[in-house]
């Protein structure tokens, strides 16, 4: 999977430490809340991943599973492998309980958005307020 992060963190233009990055890892997989799905070519590269993380939603009376990360290298594109990937977390999502899945998608990632339309997520306004929903971000000390 490292080479996995390796070419996210570089498609992303991340200035983190690798080695930070991959402790980081590490303790998202000890998290019974976070899952990796990680798919391999038969040379057994890492081709592409996904992380999902579950949390109970106080509006939904019941657990959601967030898609949090999703790649596949540059060389395994268009083979219908970030749709594979996606899939089996709808699956471990609904094993699990999930009511929804929710992820978020830069407006100009044009490939993935519409691949997550193909496959059934909208954008709805998220609470039932008039207006545009934005997403505020603080970084904390």
């Amino acid at each position: 999977m490292a080479d996995c992060l390796q070419g996210f963190a570089e498609w992303l233009g991340s200035s983190l430490p690798f080695d930070g990055l991959l402790r980081d890892v590490a303790r998202l997989i000890d998290d019974p809340d976070t899952e990796f799905f990680v798919a391999y070519d038969a040379s057994r590269r890492c081709a592409g991943m996904l992380q999902q993380r579950y949390r109970f939603s106080l509006w939904l009376s019941g657990e959601e599973a967030n898609i949090e990360d999703l790649f596949v290298q540059s060389w395994a594109r268009g083979k219908g492998l970030g749709r594979a990937l996606v899939e089996y977390a709808l699956e471990r999502a609904v094993e699990r309980g999930c009511r929804r899945s929710v992820l978020d998608v830069t407006e100009t990632n044009v490939v993935p958005l519409a691949m997550y339309e193909r496959m059934g997520f909208t954008c709805p306004r998220q609470r039932p307020a008039p207006g545009r929903q934005l997403l505020y971000v603080k970084p904390l000390p």
